[in-house]
């Protein structure tokens, strides 16, 4: 009998991708949506990472795309003055980025929701917010050590 637990078993979807078992960490994909969301093309950061999300399989990875899909959404809708839509993306973001541990794949989980908490503050808290001003919106960051990045605005 093995004695090994699940949680000795490295982060891996289950799901084959071109005949390989895929390591939805180093994907392409994720590493793609990072690059978009910080040019602050929010609806292609979106995209690649949904596209990611609907082949992973339920656990942590999915809840962090999902945040991560919410909060481009979110951006999304403020940029277009689609406020209530953006609140609402925005909530769902947190309550998701928060259910997963911080550091995740080198993300500081914890930093990039407190400054989009920030950066979304007036949004959040008044009727009728001042547009969407990009300079606050914390870009992505990835440290090699998978403990997140210092230069995380």
């Amino acid at each position: 009998m093995c004695s090994r637990s699940v949680r000795d078993v490295p982060r891996l979807t289950l799901e084959m991708r071109r005949g390989i078992l895929h390591n939805v960490e180093t994907d392409p994909q994720f590493a793609e949506g990072i690059e978009r969301f910080n040019q602050r093309d929010f609806y292609a950061a979106h995209d690649a990472w949904e596209s990611l999300w609907l082949e992973t399989a339920p656990g942590e990875e999915k809840e962090f795309l999902q945040g991560l899909i919410l909060a481009a959404v979110a951006l999304h809708h403020y940029g277009n003055s689609n406020h209530r839509g953006a609140r609402s993306r925005f909530r769902l973001a947190c309550d998701r980025l928060e259910a997963v541990p911080s550091p995740f794949w080198g993300v500081d989980v914890k930093k990039f929701v407190r400054r989009m908490k920030g950066a979304l503050h007036g949004l959040m808290t008044s009727d009728h917010p001042a547009p969407l001003n990009l300079k606050v919106v914390p870009s992505l960051r990835r440290s090699e050590n998978g403990k997140g990045d210092k230069d995380l605005r």
